[in-house]
């Protein structure tokens, strides 16, 4: 979890959150069991196993993806 926590610590913050929102979003039990629920979706419905994935039309793009490659992508028929 401090992993976690400190990696959620930095996302808050590159968003613009101050280290209190960061850290009473942390605390809060509800997000925390949402974002549990979240994950399990996405592991077990979706099949997503890295981090970043996106979704796009449908179509699963796994890892770093440049603007450039999503609106390539967007524009497929």
């Amino acid at each position: 979890m401090k992993n976690t926590a400190e990696t959620l610590a930095r996302i808050g913050k590159q968003a613009g959150l101050s280290q209190q929102a960061v850290e009473d979003c942390l605390k809060d039990a509800g997000a925390a069991r949402q974002d549990r629920g979240d994950q399990k979706y996405a592991a077990d419905v979706l099949k997503v196993n890295s981090t970043p994935t996106f979704f796009l039309n449908g179509e699963m793009i796994k890892g770093e993806t440049s603007f450039e490659e999503f609106d390539k992508r967007s524009n497929r028929c």
